[in-house]
């Protein structure tokens, strides 16, 4: 698959966000608003780790919340405590 189709999935993944907003979309997945509008606009494209992200929340969104629920609950952001 060419590097122009696999960004193309990876917008596709981020339009899906369910007529979200891009602040609700980032903050759901646990990506920051900033990065989102980039790939959204094409000025840059996902790294290793959020291209995987993007890709398993395009064909199952439920799970990727599911698992981040568990991350969030054994291990919370240090500014949830502030």
């Amino acid at each position: 698959m060419s590097g122009k189709k696999i960004l193309a999935g990876m917008r596709q993944a981020v339009a899906y966000a369910n007529g979200e907003k891009v602040n609700v979309f980032a903050e759901k997945f646990g990506f920051s608003s900033g990065s989102v509008r980039n790939w959204e606009q094409g000025h840059r494209r996902p790294d290793g780790a959020a291209r995987v992200l993007l890709a398993v929340i395009k064909d199952n969104p439920d799970a990727v919340l599911k698992a981040l629920s568990h991350v969030e609950q054994d291990y919370p952001r240090p500014d949830a405590h502030a």
